[in-house]
């Protein structure tokens, strides 16, 4: 449930980040690297999102993995949405 959260948080701050820097025009593109690749994908951990989804498999909980994997992907996409939306409001 950690990473979970942790993914979900992560493509919504990174909508966010994303959609404000570009639609203001951050002049330097450098920062945004930082923020966006550094930071945030340092935040967000693909490996360990594997690795759980393996261990789910191999324990026999396959229905979870499942769940998990597709929750994960879904929610991500949505909530790096809902980032995007939330940043235009601002702006």
């Amino acid at each position: 449930m950690g990473t979970f959260l942790i993914n979900v948080t992560g493509a919504m701050i990174m909508g966010f980040f994303v959609t404000l820097t570009l639609e203001r025009s951050i002049p330097s593109p450098d920062l945004r690297l930082l923020v966006a690749v550094g930071f945030l994908g340092s935040y967000t951990t693909f490996s360990t999102y594997a690795l759980e989804i393996s261990l789910l498999m191999q324990t026999d909980q396959k229905q979870l993995a499942l769940f998990y994997g597709l929750g994960s992907t879904v929610f991500g996409v949505l909530s790096l949405e809902l980032g995007s939306f939330l940043a235009r409001k601002i702006s």
